[in-house]
């Protein structure tokens, strides 16, 4: 019987549908060029041209915000290429991958904690998308599109004409839901060359215009010794994780699709280190630029793309922004597919498998996220929400450093596949009744340093105090929660481990990668372990056959 079919075993549709299975040969398309372009496409985007903003804004010199986010961003790239092997070798996503750790039922918690993070992100993305096509229209339409009534209440926090930039870039990009991410390579290449010509351009056109950059007086006042230490610190934490958290979590939803191990580590090697840093430099220059101009700093480029209209209003002009913004409206619309639909359209299919493939998912995210948590609102009146979702990414470290534990010490990458979908007793990863208590003492143990600092960010004065050890412990939380939930998993399978740990660790180094190509997939697919579809059959409908 082929793993996953039904059967009186457990096997089944309660773990798995054909979008969570290992993929198929035919679909592994990914190579080293997807991966470069992958991560050239990623950081050369809106977010990592104002990424320089909090860091000036809390004391750091120009060239000080630009040492941390290197410093951050080469950290980022060796724990996406070191965490996303396992989605590499056996071309299986996150949701699945995370069962080895924590369990068949345990995964649930967190799949579904990331799923939350996908919904919002998408949403607050596809509120910086619908800002970029309102600055389209503006520089097509002019005053025509300027000057539309607003019929909305200020407690909807968002204009008649914001509201129709936003609900058309909602139904532009609702075209990628239908797509899975084999399918659409072309936008990577596509955004991985237009969107560096595109800010180059922003950035040698505001040198022009301003004569440079001047004095660089952007940072509002001058840390002491002991803040701007803490304030290096802290940018290199954030930058961490805001750049790279959310890319390094769902690695396995994208890495799955490699040709080969081989592919996806020289891949992300090759641009994932230094590509966001020069972004984040020529969004420092731009800006210093833009206040020698305006009397303003524009950090965001849409806002700075709007003054550009208002200067300036000839056909040439108008012509050169509409370009530009366009090309920032499918750059958002790459962004949030990979970081946001990716992630959520693997996350929901694991926690409802038997009615929710990739495809359904995605449109659940996309009306959902891009809906019913009112993105607009939280964008502009939901300050101590936004810190909180920024915050959990405490909590994503944390599920890294025990997948990276789990994969590289404690198993030495041998993994048995089969028994990811099996939801009994006999399989290697049932644990306790489907729950690994390891890991969820290494995780509650990663959380509990930085979590005190993570409320008082919410409010909690007694914990507010941004020289008191709670925020201080916050503002490495990122690293500090990945190092602790990496250790003590490590311990506490060594101390303790059970019989398939002491089983993987006794085997050479990726040996079951081996013996499953060997015994599984001989003829160069891998077989389906729903009874009822193939991986590359299911569309819309789950389970039925075309």
């Amino acid at each position: 019987m082929e793993p996953g079919a039904h059967s009186s075993q457990g096997w089944g549709p309660a773990l798995t549908n054909a979008d969570l299975e290992p993929v198929p040969v035919k679909n592994r398309n990914w190579n080293w060029k997807t991966y470069a372009s992958y991560w050239l496409s990623e950081s050369w985007g809106a977010t990592a041209v104002s990424v320089g903003s909090a860091m000036v804004a809390s004391g750091l010199l120009w060239w000080q915000a630009i040492v941390a986010c290197a410093i951050a961003h080469v950290i980022g790239a060796v724990l996406t290429v070191i965490n996303c092997r396992s989605g590499s070798t056996y071309h299986i996503p996150f949701p699945v991958v995370i069962r080895a750790t924590f369990g068949v039922w345990g995964a649930y918690w967190p799949v579904l904690s990331r799923s939350i993070l996908d919904l919002v992100w998408y949403g607050i993305q596809t509120v910086f998308g619908g800002l970029f096509l309102d600055v389209t229209f503006m520089a097509i339409f002019g005053d025509a599109w300027t000057n539309i009534p607003n019929h909305l209440p200020e407690s909807a926090s968002i204009t008649s004409r914001g509201m129709c930039a936003f609900f058309l870039y909602w139904l532009i990009q609702f075209f990628s839901n239908f797509f899975r991410p084999h399918e659409l390579k072309w936008m990577y290449y596509t955004k991985a060359i237009i969107m560096p010509i595109n800010i180059f351009g922003l950035f040698i056109w505001a040198m022009v215009r301003s004569g440079g950059p001047g004095d660089f007086q952007l940072t509002q006042y001058s840390a002491s010794q002991s803040a701007l230490v803490w304030a290096v610190v802290a940018s290199i934490n954030s930058a961490i994780n805001g750049n790279f958290g959310p890319l390094v979590a769902s690695g396995q939803d994208i890495t799955r699709f490699a040709v080969s191990p081989r592919h996806q580590w020289i891949g992300q090697s090759l641009t994932a280190p230094w590509s966001a840093t020069i972004v984040a430099l020529l969004g420092v220059v731009t800006a210093a630029c833009s206040q020698k101009v305006y009397g303003e700093a524009y950090w965001q480029p849409a806002l700075l793309l709007q003054a550009i209209l208002a200067e300036n209003s000839e056909s040439k002009t108008r012509f050169a922004v509409f370009c530009s913004a366009a090309t920032f409206v499918f750059g958002q619309i790459v962004t949030n597919y990979v970081a946001n639909i990716v992630p959520f359209g693997s996350d929901a299919t694991s926690l409802w498998p038997k009615k929710l493939n990739y495809i359904r998912a995605a449109v659940v995210c996309t009306f959902v996220g891009g809906w019913l948590m009112v993105p607009w609102k939280v964008a502009v009146d939901g300050a101590t929400f936004l810190t909180a979702i920024v915050g959990m990414g405490i909590f994503i470290s944390c599920l890294i450093g025990i997948m990276m534990a789990d994969y590289y010490l404690v198993r030495r990458g041998n993994y048995w596949v089969d028994d990811l979908y099996r939801a009994d007793p006999s399989s290697r990863y049932y644990y306790t009744y489907g729950f690994h208590w390891r890991a969820y003492f290494a995780y509650i143990c990663g959380v509990m340093l930085p979590f005190p600092g993570f409320l008082g960010s919410l409010g909690v004065k007694s914990l507010a105090d941004p020289a008191g050890p709670a925020m201080q412990l916050y503002n490495i939380g990122y690293i500090l929660a990945w190092a602790v939930s990496l250790v003590v998993y490590y311990l506490l399978c060594t101390l303790f481990p059970d019989a398939a740990m002491r089983e993987a660790k006794a085997m050479g180094w990726e040996e079951m990668v081996g013996r499953d190509d060997e015994n599984r997939y001989l003829d160069g697919e891998v077989p389906s372990l729903s009874s009822e579809t193939g991986a590359a059959e299911i569309d819309i409908e789950v389970g039925e056959k075309k």
